[in-house]
């Protein structure tokens, strides 16, 4: 285990619960699967789920949950993420 300033920890939460939120809200009832490992000096956080994808792309410029609440949020601690995710595939966002 290697200890992270709190506002990365902080940031890193809020990220992760807002990706469940939208599981919640948008898989149709599908399991959620959440994966830390380590990386190097960092970690990489999966969250996957069940549910029924959607074209990143398509996602209108006011929808801003993943975009400020996970990318973005991130970003600001110096982290980077991203979200992968296709019609019939689920979510996968990394």
């Amino acid at each position: 285990m290697a200890p992270v300033p709190a506002g990365v920890a902080l940031a890193v939460v809020r990220a992760v619960r807002e990706l469940l939120t939208n599981v919640a809200r948008h898989a149709g009832g599908a399991s959620a699967e959440l994966v830390v490992s380590r990386a190097g000096a960092g970690a990489v956080v999966v969250v996957r789920d069940g549910g029924p994808g959607f074209v990143v792309e398509d996602v209108p410029e006011h929808r801003r949950g993943l975009r400020a609440s996970v990318v973005e949020r991130v970003a600001a601690v110096g982290g980077a993420a991203e979200v992968e995710s296709a019609p019939g595939t689920g979510r996968r966002p990394a």
